[in-house]
């Protein structure tokens, strides 16, 4: 009986041996597989056992020590009200001999030797499957973030219909389908090949890395290897148009005036696009030159062609007009039509092309490439200029802005000049006395030669009045300026009356005095001349 025990651990222990290697064979971490291991001895004890599907089961597999337990587990309860998952402690002694407390977990231990030889091909048959799941799984997790790469690997079968590939410094294979070679390509076991992930497919039955050799972006990605000014970004690729096998387009461009995208790609007797074709089977490759102007774009795209001008008929629908040279004609649309609709798909223009004979007998216009460029050049050259003046006087004009502060001062004190009006308006002692020369100019009842002489007299005294006048006017004048200096002086505004000079009062005096001279008193007339001058001429 005990050699029997021994047998059983031995054989557990070798078990655990087994998945620790596994592990390491396929590079899986060791919860992945504990975790099959675990589900395949629970379908196997339920498959080949009386008890119940629900039953709790628990497997603890510890691979270091090699120890594999499985017991049913039950909870300890005072009243029992279902028995697939609870007993009381009367039952649990009976069935383990051990003391259970209400509230603690009874375990029951389930000899493996019991089902292991009749439940072993389901176990290994669940294990298998579980393991092919984990480690597809582990394989889309690590390969998610390489789709859009260029990825390295060997030749591990050849199939009628794929090759499979063992990608390196891993275990993991890649689906390469025969439709994704280049033409003319054909591999033997242990071919070293570049690849370009496509996709990581998660319901592929077999290997979930899809590659490929005749991706557009394949070209991009071996350019980017094996160019330094790509790969460091100096030059970056904007589009590329490709017939697998046989000719490549791709637009290059710079934002740095010194260097020449193009040339930096071919290299000194293109040797650096040399290294990109010995990879794709002896592919060309035309390396164009990216442009904003789509003229100047479309000629460079129809390489090796040389372009005469080209026409721009429809920029919305984008469409153009290619004019090359008679003897290029048949090179720029190629074997085929290959190199037109390589340069149509590279620009996603329409392009009719027109040999010069055809242009000028149709009368096509069109503008010259030669013109094109030199246009394009000095835009490229015209904001250098600019940059160093725009920096220069943006601190210095900070003063300018204090100085029109200054000037607003003044602007302020002007106001009170308003307070003119105010003047103006005080005129009393403007009152015309000729009004009350009125009074002296009536005629009395005197004789008519009397009144004639007295007539006379009065527009005399009249001519007189009038120079005091004007004189008063004119120290009204002096008044008022000597008023607004008051106003300047004084900030708030007034309405009392001027305030007069001793100056000033005594005109003002003189000129009362003269108007009192200036009138007449009816006493110093003598009527009785008057009358006897009118009784002596009757």
């Amino acid at each position: 009986m005990a050699r029997k025990k021994v047998e059983v651990v031995d054989e557990t222990r070798n078990i655990a041996l087994a998945l620790k290697q596994l592990c390491i064979e396929k590079e899986l971490p060791e919860s992945i597989v504990k975790e099959a291991m675990q589900e395949a001895l629970k379908k196997a004890y339920f498959k080949f056992s009386d008890d119940y599907p629900d039953t709790i089961i628990n497997v603890d597999i510890d691979l270091d020590s090699g120890n594999i337990k499985m017991s049913k587990v039950k909870n300890v309860v005072a009243e029992i009200e279902d028995d697939v998952f609870e007993t009381d402690p009367e039952e649990a002694y009976e069935e383990t001999g051990v003391h259970y407390n209400v509230g603690d977990v009874m375990e029951i231990p389930i000899n493996i030797d019991d089902f292991r030889r009749a439940a072993a091909m389901q176990a290994k048959s669940v294990f298998k499957q579980k393991l092919r799941e984990a480690e597809k799984q582990l394989v889309i997790d690590r390969y998610a973030d390489k789709v859009g790469y260029i990825l390295s690997g060997t030749i591990d079968a050849v199939e009628s219909k794929h090759c499979v590939l063992k990608l390196n410094n891993s275990n993991t294979n890649a689906y390469l389908s025969k439709s994704k070679i280049l033409p003319g390509e054909k591999f033997k076991l242990g071919d070293s090949v570049k690849v370009y992930v496509e996709e990581v497919d998660k319901s592929a039955s077999g290997a979930p890395v899809i590659v490929s050799r005749i991706h557009p972006r394949f070209i991009t990605r071996l350019m980017e290897q094996e160019i330094a000014e790509i790969g460091e970004g100096l030059v970056e690729i904007k589009h590329v148009s490709r017939q697998p096998g046989s000719r490549s387009k791709v637009a290059v461009y710079s934002k740095d005036p010194n260097i020449d995208p193009s040339g930096a790609c071919i290299g000194t007797h293109g040797l650096r696009i040399a290294r990109v074709l010995s990879q794709i089977n002896g592919e060309k490759i035309d390396v164009v030159n990216y442009s904003e102007n789509p003229a100047l774009f479309v000629a460079d795209a129809l390489k090796p062609a040389v372009v005469v001008g080209v026409q721009i008929l429809d920029e919305e629908a984008k469409a153009c007009r290619a004019i090359v040279a008679d003897d290029q004609f048949s090179l720029a649309i190629g074997k085929e039509a290959q190199n037109v609709n390589l340069a149509v798909r590279l620009t996603g223009w329409k392009i009719d092309i027109k040999s010069v004979s055809d242009a000028q007998n149709n009368g096509y216009e069109y503008e010259s490439i030669e013109t094109l460029k030199f246009i394009e050049n000095a835009k490229k050259n015209r904001p250098v200029v600019s940059k160093p003046v725009v920096s220069t006087p943006v601190v210095e004009a900070k003063p300018v802005v204090e100085e029109e502060v200054v000037v607003s001062t003044p602007v302020v004190e002007t106001k009170p000049i308003v307070e003119e009006k105010v003047v103006v308006e005080v005129k009393p002692v403007e009152v015309k006395p000729v009004v009350e020369e009125e009074i002296v100019v009536k005629p009395t009842k005197a004789t008519r030669n009397s009144f004639s002489e007295l007539e006379a007299a009065l527009n005399a005294s009249a001519v007189e009045e009038e120079k005091p006048t004007k004189r008063k006017s004119y120290k009204k004048v002096e008044e008022k300026e000597e008023e607004k200096v008051e106003v300047k002086k004084t900030t708030a505004p007034s309405n009392v009356l001027p305030v007069y000079t001793e100056e000033d009062l005594r005109a003002i005096a003189e000129e009362e005095e003269y108007e009192e001279a200036s009138k007449y008193d009816d006493d110093d007339i003598d009527y009785d001349e008057f009358d006897s001058y009118y009784d002596d001429e009757d």
